[in-house]
């Protein structure tokens, strides 16, 4: 180091460049991970954002549902989840969250994440009956079962139905994901 340099700020520039490091190393206890967004456009036009969440020893490629229109749709009528993929589902705070399997076609596995990127609860979401003729909506939802978060979420992350009975170990709660969930609250409208 230059000798010109107060004790001081060769303190600080030890600092940050240890920070540095340990953030690229994936040292740093931030909740983050270390992808970014992947913004892909789809045959009709439309863009769709992604954000790679690893749990386990698995990265999954999950679409960004980060305003309200797109977090009510969900994977309602999708006839198939692919093996590593699914949903997340970004809000601007935590909250106590309820989802539901409102016009779902496959069972569906669901994770609530906390703002510090600890899983609250999760649950293995089943198809339900699709709505009666003779069923009003709101006769509809009334019927659906409630999955909820249990404390306040910020970030749900949906799988393929059947995908947490085979993780080994299995999830439970408390345990931490990497999801920068401070950065997808960020995104959330």
């Amino acid at each position: 180091m230059a000798t010109g340099m107060s004790r001081r700020a060769r303190w600080a520039g030890a600092i940050a460049l240890a920070a540095l490091v340990a953030g690229s190393l994936g040292c740093a206890d931030s909740g983050a991970t270390a992808a970014e967004p992947v913004v892909e456009v789809r045959e009709d036009g439309t863009k769709v954002r992604y954000e790679k969440v690893k749990i386990r020893e698995t990265t999954y490629k999950l679409e960004v549902a980060d305003d309200p229109a797109k977090r009510l749709k969900g994977l309602s009528g999708r006839a198939a989840i692919p093996k590593t993929g699914g949903m997340i589902f970004v809000f601007k705070r935590p909250a106590l969250q309820q989802f539901v399997m409102r016009d779902c076609l496959v069972d569906i596995d669901i994770i609530f994440v906390d703002r510090a990127g600890r899983i609250t609860d999760l649950h293995a979401m089943k198809v339900e009956p699709p709505q009666g003729e003779d069923e009003t909506d709101a006769q509809y939802e009334r019927r659906l079962k409630r999955y909820s978060s249990r404390f306040p979420a910020q970030v749900v992350i949906e799988l393929k139905g059947g995908t947490l009975a085979k993780l080994d170990p299995p999830l439970k709660r408390g345990d931490k994901l990497e999801v920068d969930v401070r950065r997808l609250g960020l995104t959330a409208k």
